[in-house]
């Protein structure tokens, strides 16, 4: 059997931890806030992720059970019980994934703030040394460049998600629509 202590050391850890750091440094304060904007985005896709697969299943009997022990049958009320039901519905499976859209925009926008910042901070060098040595631009340059990346790369992440769970949300969706059309058709 293979240990934790035999997989990764102490060492490694505190190594990757210490580029982690390095790296934050290097892009500058922007980069905390795109850390910051996509933690909150994960923990939105998370829980949203977590809802459909468990919690979705206690919700669905509670609006099929809601369905069948129904009291009034004529047709008017029913199909407006119906349109109620699909709506609650609705706003369940959809419920955060405008909020992780949102997130997700600002993504490539914090990468724009850090680049203008960065070449901000690069024109600046350059006034201050009055020479374009590539030391005076590189830190610059380098909270200009990561940024961007870092917003693009979490920015493509969260779509490829939210689409996988906009999937999700619409096939669970047309089950339940389609349960409460069965049962419609032979309620009348």
């Amino acid at each position: 059997m293979v240990s934790w202590d035999s997989m990764v050391s102490w060492e490694s850890m505190v190594s990757v931890i210490g580029q982690v750091e390095h790296l934050m440094q290097l892009g500058g304060w922007v980069l905390w806030a795109i850390l910051v904007n996509t933690l909150l985005l994960w923990w939105v896709l998370l829980d949203h992720f977590c809802f459909l697969r468990v919690d979705w299943l206690a919700k669905q009997r509670h609006w099929l059970k809601q369905w069948f022990y129904r009291r009034e049958k004529a047709p008017w009320t029913e199909q407006a019980r119906r349109r109620a039901l699909l709506s609650e519905a609705y706003m369940a499976l959809y419920r955060h994934l405008g909020l992780a859209k949102t997130l997700i925009a600002l993504c490539p926008l914090f990468g724009l703030l850090g680049t203008v910042t960065g070449m901000i901070e690069v024109f600046d060098s350059l006034s201050i040394a009055g020479s374009a040595s590539p030391r005076v631009m590189a830190s610059g340059v380098s909270r200009a460049t990561i940024p961007t990346m870092a917003g693009m790369v979490a920015a493509l992440s969260g779509m490829l998600v939210v689409s996988r769970l906009k999937a999700l949300a619409q096939q669970r969706f047309s089950l339940l629509k389609q349960q409460l059309q069965l049962e419609a058709g032979h309620a009348s």
